[in-house]
């Protein structure tokens, strides 16, 4: 009886722990979906378009991804296609 009750406070102490962590890496991927959402939103902002027959399915700039703490993408503005580094911590766009 006393190793049943042991063996049920080791299973409850380790389901707590994994619960733990795949809600704080949820919170983080939640994070950087926000990011992301941040870094597209000032593409739109600044006058910036989608190139013409790079549109995927999801409807993203092409080639938007992660680049260091920021994000890189190619986007249109004046006719003219540029990979463009986006930083939405700071709200800044730079070639």
């Amino acid at each position: 009886m006393i190793r049943s009750t042991v063996l049920s406070a080791i299973l409850a102490t380790a389901l707590t722990a994994a619960l733990s962590s795949a809600a704080m890496a949820a919170e983080a991927s939640h994070a950087e979906d926000n990011r992301a959402t941040a870094a597209l939103n000032l593409l739109e902002n600044n006058g910036y378009g989608i190139p013409l027959g790079s549109r995927n399915p999801l409807g993203s700039y092409a080639q938007f991804e992660t680049d260091g703490p920021g994000f890189s993408a190619y986007a249109v503005r004046d006719g003219v296609a540029r990979k463009l580094h986006i930083d939405p911590d700071a709200g800044g766009i730079s070639r």
